[in-house]
């Protein structure tokens, strides 16, 4: 019948959560040098991975962008798809996120009114009707990164494979000039929920940016580093060193502020006869 006849992981370990966590986050360098290679190689490449350190978008979310999705004029862009309600959701638009997309959307625009005379150039050269060029380009056209060809199964963006081979060229780019930055396309995602959290975006907002059920889906991808440790702890510190001398300084005006033994001490709890406080 085909069926196994023994469990083919028997006797395979599960590995510890922190042996399974394979994340690469930039630091300022890595994404100088690595954006400066992408824009010559493909600027698809430099404007999805733009997108997904600036929005917190995964790689496949940003590929699927649709126009009607995106309000330029409220800075918003919605995502419509995901495994899970919280996966769909409206995100505001940063600055360079604006700019990336305003330009692929008037790009794309200027390319439709180009369509006819494409399509019947097209049609001719290939023997096929002009108007199923049409059905394709318009496919094409709705998206922010449509793809240079439909393909057989009619998706109108840009492949993944396609992305991720550009960015291994990229890789290979930053080797050569000495620097080897070892991450995947999704490690860019890392990159933005680690400096997210770092910087003090509270962790339920980040988990709804980012498309999260539960918090506890956040903490994976958010790894603080041993400097920004430190500077919390030094933050912290001072924190707790400032509330400290401002209780002693209380206790001491209190000090001050106590009666004589001239006063009268019924007028004050917690004193004796004799101007002496009572411990209880």
């Amino acid at each position: 019948m085909g069926y196994a006849a023994v469990n083919p992981v028997r006797g395979v370990t599960k590995p510890s959560t922190e042996d399974a966590v394979r994340m690469y986050i930039l630091s300022d360098a890595d994404e100088f040098l690595y954006f400066e290679l992408a824009l010559a190689r493909s600027i698809d490449l430099h404007d999805v991975a733009s997108l997904i350190m600036n929005q917190g978008m995964r790689p496949e979310e940003v590929l699927e962008i649709e126009k009607k999705n995106v309000d330029l004029i409220g800075r918003t862009i919605r995502i419509p798809k995901g495994k899970t309600k919280s996966a769909r959701r409206t995100l505001h638009l940063t600055a360079d996120s604006f700019e990336v997309l305003k330009r692929r959307i008037q790009q794309g625009e200027e390319s439709e009114a180009k369509l006819k005379d494409l399509c019947e150039r097209v049609g001719k050269r290939l023997k096929i009707e002009p108007e199923k060029v049409a059905e394709r380009e318009r496919l094409r056209s709705g998206f922010v990164f449509p793809a240079r060809r439909t393909g057989k199964r009619g998706r109108g963006h840009i492949s993944l494979s396609g992305l991720e081979n550009c960015h291994t060229d990229v890789l290979e780019t930053c080797k050569e000039k000495g620097r080897v930055i070892p991450f995947a396309l999704y490690d860019l995602w890392h990159t933005f929920a680690t400096r997210a959290a770092q910087e003090g975006m509270p962790l339920p907002t980040l988990a709804s940016v980012l498309g999260h059920s539960f918090l506890r889906q956040v903490q994976k991808y958010v790894h603080p580093t041993q400097d920004h440790q430190q500077a919390e702890m030094d933050r912290i510190d001072k924190i707790r060193q400032e509330s400290k001398r401002r209780y002693a300084e209380l206790v001491r005006s209190q000090a001050h502020a106590r009666p004589t033994t001239s006063g009268n001490s019924e007028d004050f709890p917690g004193t004796t006869g004799n101007g002496q406080e009572t411990v209880q």
